[in-house]
């Protein structure tokens, strides 16, 4: 089962109220409040380019903790190269379709744009361009 299936009926039981318990260990669960844009699907026509729109988004939003000079465990894995984010593809796709990455209290909120164009990418098979 896909992560983005199991948030969402994570989702619905917890608006039933039964896995309030595990939710509350779960940063990641988004809040009601946010809205999240629908993404596309497939690879655009122009591919992002991963030296100019790419490189630059994933410095700025998700470098304070996936990087391999940084030590905070709440970023386990870097995201310092395009082979890095190729691995994580399927998991990245995922978060920026629900909105939990970055986390709110990283203060790097993407731009619907922003979040768009890595998700663009990513379906374009994450070349290194």
């Amino acid at each position: 089962m896909r992560r983005t299936q199991i948030f969402r009926r994570a989702g619905v039981l917890l608006g039933l109220g039964l896995l309030w318990p595990l939710a509350c260990d779960d940063d990641r669960v988004r809040p009601e409040a946010a809205v999240c844009p629908v993404l596309s699907s497939g690879c655009p026509a122009v591919v992002p380019s991963y030296a100019n729109e790419v490189a630059p988004i994933v410095e700025a939003h998700c470098g304070q903790c996936h990087t391999r000079t940084n030590p905070d465990p709440r970023g386990p894995w870097p995201l310092d190269a395009p082979e890095d984010l190729a691995e994580w593809a399927g998991t990245i796709q995922a978060d920026l379709s629900d909105c939990v990455m970055p986390p709110p209290e990283a203060d790097a909120a993407l731009s619907d744009a922003d979040r768009e164009t890595l998700h663009a990418w990513l379906s374009c098979d994450a070349p290194a361009n």
